[in-house]
């Protein structure tokens, strides 16, 4: 599950009571003032797997997957050093939590300050050799089991479990586990649904490992007891966690607009941001039409790259984007979010830039605050909008741009298709 870069308003609300050291989401233990059983209500777990609902069937090459038990020693032999070195740390990492309000309604966390530290170490327990007895299925790799410990310092929780990971030679890795949440500690406390007869509860933590960075996520998950492997699961997620707290994904590296990036095909950000621009100016102004068949044209400008985070195939950041329409019904100005990618010769394979506001307005509000005016709302009293531009586009649908406006029922419902759209081809 993503993770957002910003707490959003429940996070920054508890952020405050974080400074006063108010357990947040209602009565409940003050922050480290408790050392109970985080989950009294839930039974014990039926293991630390994630394999709920049905599987899927096994590929022939899943199929000759072999597992042989094997030494530190001997993983180090087979030239998995590097990879193994990434297990063994302990760290302290600026942590946030977040409310969540996924799956069945349930009584809020309490107990637990919005802003944290984690502290936290993990060590090898054991390794396991995972080769292919089918030939062509790919390299040997390692399973890699972890014994992890997980303590918020403020004394809200503290968990031990394990957790695994498959890795390759190369030095990067993740490894993640599902620990019973009956054997957290803390001042924290969650409760299941009333609706629940009686409920599992699982600690979900994912550790991303570089070999100078350490990231990752955690979640509370509830689900009813019976259920845990039923194709269709009555859950319950009520929190969430991040460490260290950025602009980036957990998965996600930070980097400088200026760094130059292997990702990236030896370019930077300020480099790719350059390049797109110059690609825009060739392009525009771009003939327009609304959805209602009338014609503009427009223009699109870029600013400078920040909050730039690195991935496994590219990176995604922060930029400035301008778009307006020659008969002044569009004057957007905001902050975007980007992503760009290349292909194995280095050349870029894709890159959007995206607004996606998913706050309601009201409609009257729209030409001031959003600088979308003109539009017929059909007496819908809300509605909210976004905005794309696909500048370098896979498969067949081709560079293009769209102003797309969505109305909302007095129910805060969406209505069916947009009330009204600007759409541009960037060919």
């Amino acid at each position: 599950m993503k993770f957002e870069a910003r707490l959003g308003a429940g996070g920054v609300a508890c952020a405050a009571l974080a400074v006063l050291a108010i357990g947040c989401g209602g009565e409940g233990p003050s922050v480290g003032q408790g050392d109970g059983v985080v989950c009294s209500q839930c039974q014990v777990a039926g293991g630390e797997t994630s394999d709920f609902g049905q599987l899927p069937e096994p590929t022939p090459c899943g199929e000759s997957e072999a597992l042989e038990p094997i030494t530190e020693a001997e993983a180090r032999e087979l030239g998995f050093g590097e990879s193994l070195d990434l297990f063994t740390r302990s760290v302290t990492i600026p942590l946030a939590w977040e409310p969540l309000a996924v799956g069945d309604s349930g009584p809020p966390v309490t107990g637990y300050a919005a802003a944290s530290e984690v502290s936290l170490t993990t060590r090898i327990a054991s390794v396991e050799h995972l080769v292919y007895t089918l030939a062509g299925c790919g390299d040997d790799r390692l399973l890699v089991h972890v014994d992890a410990s997980f303590r918020d310092t403020s004394g809200a929780l503290s968990i031990d479990g394990q957790l695994r990971s498959t890795v390759g030679r190369k030095p990067v890795a993740e490894a993640d586990g599902r620990l019973d949440l009956t054997t957290a500690n803390g001042s924290l406390r969650v409760s299941p649904p009333d609706s629940y007869r009686a409920a599992v509860g699982y600690f979900v933590l994912a550790v991303n490992y570089w070999p100078s960075a350490t990231r990752g996520f955690t979640r509370i998950e509830m689900v009813e007891a019976g259920t845990e492997r039923d194709d269709i699961l009555r859950g319950y997620w009520p929190l969430q966690g991040r460490f260290p707290v950025d602009s980036c994904q957990p998965q996600d590296l930070p980097a400088d607009p200026d760094e130059v990036l292997a990702v990236l095909g030896d370019r930077s950000a300020i480099a790719v941001r350059n390049e797109l621009a110059e690609l825009l100016e060739t392009k525009q102004p771009a003939p327009a039409t609304w959805s209602s068949g009338v014609q503009t044209s427009v223009t699109a400008t870029l600013g400078d790259p920040s909050e730039v985070c690195r991935a496994k195939t590219g990176i995604s950041y922060a930029v400035p984007l301008d778009v307006t329409s020659a008969d002044a019904r569009v004057r957007i100005a905001g902050s975007a979010r980007a992503y760009a990618g290349v292909n194995a010769d280095g050349g870029l394979d894709e890159a959007w830039v995206e607004i996606h506001d998913d706050v309601n307005l009201p409609v009257e509000e729209f030409p001031s605050k959003v600088g979308i005016s003109g539009v017929d709302f059909a007496g819908l009293p809300q509605a909210r909008w976004y905005t794309e531009l696909h500048l370098v586009a896979r498969g067949n649908s081709g560079p293009r741009g769209q102003v797309t406006v969505e109305g909302i029922t007095s129910e805060g419902f969406v209505v069916q298709g947009p009330v009204e759209e600007l759409t541009w081809p960037l060919e």
